[in-house]
């Protein structure tokens, strides 16, 4: 409860907040989402301040993201970002108007056509198209920052090589935003705190092949409902399944930071990982949007309780492990055929 002003009462009153299930049409499209209001515990009326009715449209902006795959203002913001062009330059290289990103990365709601472009020029070739049609309208300082963005976006688009199996020691470098990382820079212990969410929702120890497998459904599948992955990080395609591009090296630098642990396992002759003690794992989880979160329980949900010997048999039969040759990372590109979640 708080104190604030009723405008039935015509006087600050307290009030006791609450929501329910409410169903907004947005562009002709129902949306159900949690409406927030107020109620007068003096007059019994409920109303919306200005901050409810905000963040009321905002969850029904959302979901509207959602059901159209509509990109959001980060994924916009994270497009523009990896050219290295700005707001009013990356509008006029697409044929928007000058205003038109700052309004879409504020919030506004692109239509499907421009929503459409943005989604293409995540792909280096089809920006450099673009940019090459209407350079001339961008000073020559932004050409030029954006021609060096656009030269190491391409180099790391045509470089899938993987490392997953170098020895450990030589340290986990980030790599550069591409279709291997599902066009977001990656976040390493963005990963690690996904480690730990799997496990937590889980509620047991997990083997390796387990771990590796739930990641990857998880930015999949994530990257397929949101455009979008989780952490970023890559994946290659080895004998076993697909599994995060240098995971041993991974796993050895997120239990040196004290996200899990690891311990052998004699039966299996493997080794079983759990969280760290000293870790909340509550916290872990709040760290992540409503969305990712959702997607990492439908996961966990759906394939937790696998073996990884069955967990490696379903990675086996998606088209991102078939036709990727080993030892190459696999391009995000896969996730709408993801077939498992």
């Amino acid at each position: 409860m708080r104190e604030c002003f009723c405008p039935v009462c015509e006087a600050i009153r307290t009030v006791e907040f609450g929501s329910r299930a409410e169903t907004l049409p947005v562009r002709g499209v129902d949306v159900e989402i949690e409406a927030e209001f107020s109620r007068c515990t003096v007059c019994g009326e409920e109303f919306a301040d200005a901050e409810s009715m905000d963040r009321t449209l905002q969850a029904a902006y959302a979901g509207y993201r959602h059901k159209l795959g509509i990109l959001s203002p980060d994924e916009i913001r994270a497009i523009r970002a990896r050219y290295g062009v700005s707001q009013k330059a990356f509008g006029l290289i697409l044929g928007f108007g000058e205003l038109t990103i700052n309004s879409y990365e504020s919030g506004s709601l692109p239509t499907e056509a421009n929503n459409n472009l943005i989604k293409l020029v995540r792909h280096p070739e089809t920006f450099k198209e673009l940019f090459g049609s209407n350079k001339d309208k961008i000073g020559p300082t932004q050409r030029k920052r954006i021609e060096t963005a656009l030269t190491c976006a391409e180099a790391s688009a045509k470089k899938p090589e993987c490392v997953a199996e170098r020895a450990p020691g030589y340290g986990c470098e980030e790599p550069r935003a591409s279709e291997f990382t599902g066009f977001m820079q990656p976040d390493k212990k963005k990963l690690f705190r996904l480690i730990v969410a799997v496990l937590f929702l889980s509620g047991a120890k997990l083997y390796k092949t387990q771990i590796n497998k739930l990641l990857f459904y998880s930015e999949f599948a994530h990257f397929r409902d949101r455009t979008v992955p989780i952490s970023g990080w890559p994946f290659a395609a080895i004998d076993y399944g697909p599994v995060p591009d240098d995971f041993q090296i991974l796993l050895g630098e997120g239990e040196k930071e004290g996200f899990f642990r690891s311990e052998p396992d004699s039966t299996q002759l493997g080794e079983l990982f759990s969280i760290a003690e000293g870790v909340n794992p509550g916290t872990i989880t709040d760290s992540f949007s409503d969305a990712e979160l959702a997607t990492i329980k439908t996961v966990v949900a759906k394939l937790g309780r696998k073996s990884a010997s069955e967990l490696t048999r379903l990675s086996h039969a998606e088209r991102a492990w078939k036709e990727t040759p080993r030892a190459k990372r696999i391009s995000y590109e896969f996730a709408k055929d993801i077939v498992a979640v």
